[in-house]
């Protein structure tokens, strides 16, 4: 919403925003922090410590099934029988558990386009690790959110190539050519299509222009969006059609 929000401004407002402004959306961009892996990790870590120093210790020796038996010898039994039988088992479990957590904080730090196979490979792999019951669960991992960050960066780097657009305009009196015009004199370099890892489209036609990512499926639709007919590239503009 606050995107969609965004580009309206821009659809009506565009040519009003000042060079201050637009250099202030610019900065506001560029230190925009991403939560995802940091937040994954701990709410992970959270609740498998959580789950794992219940279970590891051994739940006969903390009463949690046999509260009303205070008969020595069977609880000595039971607690035998765990650490012979589910002890190793849970150990495993968990480090199951930690592996793929710690696999997943550093690949959601890498750009997409270079982590993309290693995530979905690694979501395969904890899908397919059914003998990891609880790790499977408490892991929690799914390559869609790759994506999703994926898709978050590329609202936002088109927004912080739009406002470059902008300012070049102001200064120029028409949109450059190619993204490449505002290098250096507003951008050190330009941000790069985190599905592709390649410079974000741009089209000029006289004064309006778009910018886009391909999206998710890797291809360039020509700037359209509709998921019907299989195109989603992520599209920004200056004008309504």
């Amino acid at each position: 919403m606050a995107m969609e929000s965004f580009q309206e401004i821009f659809y009506f407002k565009g040519g009003k925003l000042s060079e201050e402004y637009l250099k202030k959306l610019i900065f506001s961009i560029e230190n925009k922090k991403f939560d995802i892996p940091d937040v994954y990790v701990k709410d992970r870590i959270h609740i498998g410590g959580w789950c794992y120093g219940k279970i590891l210790p051994g739940p006969f020796k903390k009463g949690y099934f046999l509260q009303g038996i205070h008969d020595a010898p069977i609880n000595e039994i039971f607690n035998k029988i765990y650490k012979i039988l589910f002890f190793p088992v849970l150990k495993l479990d968990a480090t199951f558990f930690l592996n793929n957590v710690l696999k997943a904080e550093n690949l959601f730090s890498l750009p997409f386009y270079t982590s993309a196979d290693k995530l979905k490979k690694l979501d395969e792999t904890i899908e397919k690790s059914r003998k990891y019951i609880i790790g499977v669960k408490l892991t929690s991992f799914n390559f869609k959110t790759g994506e999703n960050l994926a898709e978050c960066i590329s609202y936002l780097s088109n927004m912080k190539i739009l406002c470059g657009l902008e300012i070049y305009k102001r200064r120029n009196g028409e949109y450059p050519k190619k993204l490449e015009q505002l290098i250096p004199e507003i951008f050190q370099q330009l941000p790069v299509d985190p599905f592709t890892g390649k410079n974000f489209i741009y089209r000029k036609k006289e004064d309006r222009i778009l910018i886009y990512s391909v999206g998710k499926n890797l291809k360039d639709d020509g700037g359209i969006f509709d998921l019907k007919i299989g195109k989603d590239d992520i599209v920004w503009k200056n004008k309504k059609d």
